[in-house]
This record gives C-alpha cells, structure tokens and sequence, in this order.
C-alpha cells in the first residue's frame, strides 16, 4: 500500500475472519538510532489509541513487536489509496470529454465533503491535546468515501509534557506542506496544522475548480509562494458553491500563526 523512509504499508487478511489491515511494519536499526525509532512507534501507537473514536482517524486493531520490527494493524486498508493519487485520478477524469462518467460525480462529492470531514479530524486532535505535524494528501486516506487522517509517527501529544509549543530544528518535515515558523525553526503551536491543512484545501480547490497547478515541486513549499497563491486566488474563477472557501484557505494559509 506506500512505503516511506522507515516503514512499510502493505494490506493482510485475517485467517479465520477474513477482515483486511493495513499492516504498518517500522524497522528497528542497529546503533545509537534504535531507541528513537522504538519511541516513535511507540507514540504513534499511544497517539492513534488516543483518537480512536473519530472516523475520519485511522483505527489501531493490534500491535506486535519483534527484535528488529514494530507492527501496527490498522483499519481500514483504504479502497482507494490516499488523497494524493485520488486527485490525480480526479484530474484525469476532468479531462475526458462529456459526458463523463458518474464516477466523476461520486469523487466531486467526495472531494467537496473532504472539507467538512478533515477540518473535523483536525479539530478533534487538537481537543485531544494531539499535533499531527505532518498533514498532507499522501498522510489522508479515501476509504468507501470517508477521507481519514493516518500516518502519525511523527506527531506530538502535548498532554504528556504540557508544552504545545515547540522550537528549534524539527525532527522530521514535508518541506512542501511545512508552515513558515517551522521552516524558519521558530516556534511552531497547533496553527503549523491548521497551515498544512489549508495547503491540503488548496490542492482540493484547485481539483475542484481545474485551478492553474500550483505545485511548485517537493523541493519548494507552499510557503515560499503562498503570498502569490492568495492573490491568485482572489482573482481566481471559483465555482458559486465553492466560494466560501477562499477566505478559510487564505485565512489558514497566513504566514503570522496567531491569525490563523
């Protein structure tokens, strides 16, 4: 299903149930790396229990471990991969000729009530006390519709030590989704969320709407070119149902954090 620096995804089947997992295998290394690698999965572990009543959250099923491994079973499997690669299936439909598909209408719906559900997912963890710190299309599952926040090994629960704020250099980023105080190594809060999820809106309103691309490739954040994007936007062609979008994105995109 993906495979990232240190883990890998891959979907299982119960012998005796026939339920699917999302299997989630994190390597454990030899030398001085080991302990943090053994923390990490145990946050994200910790994390993911924390927030197992929301929907638009991955479920944890099980754990095991082994001398060189930590495993998380988690539902769903997604059906339909991550919001990045339904995106890229959405555009592609986009440009086939009409009539289109009722598949297209079916993802249109899906798309327009990502919005609502994630802002949802997103509200809930912070209540929780819980940064996700790495929001982004390839973090977000699509699954018989529902769209689904995973992939929390990176996050921080903030009820453990009391502190919300954080500084100094990070211990892991998508440069791409990153806010500004994070690419700056300043103190970053819940509102380095809020910033990668508006860049997520983003991508979605620009599917939405067949907006220019503004992907400016992995090596550059959205950061870098969010004062360009917001006067895009506000001359951009935005179908009536989704203008009430363009003052949340450009609100939740501003480079000061406390207006946010």
């Amino acid at each position: 299903l993906g495979k990232g620096y240190s883990a890998v995804v891959e979907k299982v089947q119960h012998e005796r149930t026939k339920k699917i997992f999302a299997r989630k295998v994190l390597k454990f290394p030899r030398g001085r790396h080991r302990v943090q690698s053994e923390d990490r999965y145990h946050n994200e572990v910790d994390i993911i229990r924390s927030l197992r009543t929301h929907r638009h959250i991955v479920q944890l099923f099980a754990t095991y471990t082994s001398k060189r491994e930590g495993c998380l079973l988690l539902q769903p499997a997604a059906d339909e991969g991550n919001l990045q690669e339904y995106l890229d299936s959405y555009a592609d439909a986009a440009e086939q000729p009409a009539p289109r598909h009722t598949n297209f209408e079916k993802m249109t719906r899906v798309l327009e009530q990502a919005f609502g559900c994630l802002s949802s997912g997103l509200a809930y963890m912070h209540e929780k006390g819980i940064r996700h710190k790495d929001i982004k299309p390839q973090n977000i599952l699509i699954h018989e519709g529902l769209v689904i926040y995973s992939d929390f090994g990176a996050s921080k629960d903030t009820t453990k030590d009391g502190e919300c704020t954080t500084e100094g250099l990070p211990d892991f980023l998508t440069r791409k989704y990153s806010p500004p105080e994070v690419l700056e190594h300043d103190k970053r809060n819940f509102a380095a969320d809020v910033f990668s999820l508006g860049c997520v809106f983003l991508e979605l309103l620009s599917g939405l709407a067949c907006l220019p691309d503004h992907d400016r490739g992995e090596a550059q954040s959205f950061s870098d070119v969010m004062d360009s994007i917001h006067s895009q936007l506000i001359d951009a062609e935005i179908p009536p149902r989704l203008l009430f979008l363009l003052e949340t994105i450009i609100l939740m995109t501003m480079r000061d954090p406390a207006k946010r």
